[in-house]
């Protein structure tokens, strides 16, 4: 079982969690959200997205959705460095 529970359905369950944000930025404000949340979660939160957003390549690009990609490929090495532990102590 999971250390902690599932931010979205919150109870717990097995196996890894993926960590989600969501900056949104309109003119000169910001609300900034963050989820921890099981595969099954993602795959629902994530399901409004594709298809709709744009994703960025590893180029660094902003690219369009393109129609039967899964978040599985869209997945890209992450920027931050090597041992990075994030502001709410979890890696």
């Amino acid at each position: 079982m999971a250390d902690y529970p599932c931010d979205y359905h919150l109870a717990r369950y097995a196996g890894s969690s993926t960590r989600l944000y969501l900056n949104v930025y309109r003119d000169e404000t910001e609300a900034k959200f963050r989820f921890s949340v099981c595969d099954d979660c993602l795959a629902d939160i994530v399901t409004q997205w594709l298809g709709h957003a744009l994703h960025q390549s590893p180029a660094g690009n902003w690219d369009p959705p393109v129609d039967g990609e899964t978040l599985e490929d869209l997945l890209i090495a992450s920027q931050r460095p090597s041992g990075h532990r994030n502001v709410f102590g979890r890696r």
